[in-house]
């Protein structure tokens, strides 16, 4: 906490600054909508794999220094009311959360051609597609099928004779009129037969290398 901090940086607030966050100066409320906005941000974008590789850096950063300063926030003789002190372990805890899943989330852009297999009472098909992300746990790709978060796949690997259950995490309509959708993979170590532990690097497309289906 610096001793000669401005005033806060958000546009009309006039309330005196306590810390700052990515070199900017914030008063509490202003520093925890802050924190949550971006908390958001990049939980979504790892949910649905849309995170750059700038992201993830951009992401480490915050992580860093927002758990820095909220400790430092909640150890220092700034005067918090019970809501306040309520809204910054909240914030506390949702920061260790979030970098609980980056940790266990590792991305990578590729192409793998999958057979999406649906079945229910009232709806039975199957689509060939491309996964556009995966992740260890999932994949981010599109079809021209829409469904429901909760809802059951059989994911189909076309290059290798890999097969698994998957459950659909979102769904949202694309420009192109087909809806993109992540999954999670259920049951299944290594799906994608990836290094997660290796750095990041260029991986082989399987995709130009399909065999006949599975």
């Amino acid at each position: 906490m610096g001793a000669r901090l401005a005033h806060c940086a958000d546009p009309g607030c006039s309330a005196a600054a306590v810390s700052v966050l990515q070199q900017r100066p914030y008063c509490v409320h202003h520093l925890f909508e802050v924190c949550y906005q971006k908390v958001d941000y990049y939980l979504q974008g790892l949910q649905e794999h849309t995170l750059q590789e700038s992201d993830d850096r951009a992401l480490r950063d915050f992580l860093a220094e927002s758990t820095s300063v909220l400790t430092d926030l909640a150890t220092s003789p700034v005067a918090l009311d019970n809501l306040a002190r309520a809204r910054l372990l909240d914030l506390l805890l949702r920061v260790s959360e979030l970098g609980q899943h980056l940790r266990r989330s590792p991305r990578r852009l590729l192409h793998v051609p999958v057979r999406l297999a649906f079945e229910a009472p009232d709806a039975r098909w199957e689509e060939v597609t491309e996964t556009q992300v995966i992740s260890r746990y999932g994949a981010r790709l599109s079809c021209h099928h829409r469904l429901e978060v909760g809802d059951l796949l059989l994911v189909i690997r076309l290059d290798k004779p890999q097969r698994a259950r998957a459950r659909v995490t979102w769904c949202r309509t694309a420009d192109s009129g087909t809806f993109e959708m992540g999954i999670e993979l259920l049951s299944c170590d290594n799906f994608w037969e990836i290094d997660w532990e290796a750095p990041q690097q260029t991986l082989s497309d399987n995709s130009s290398k399909s065999q006949s289906p599975a």
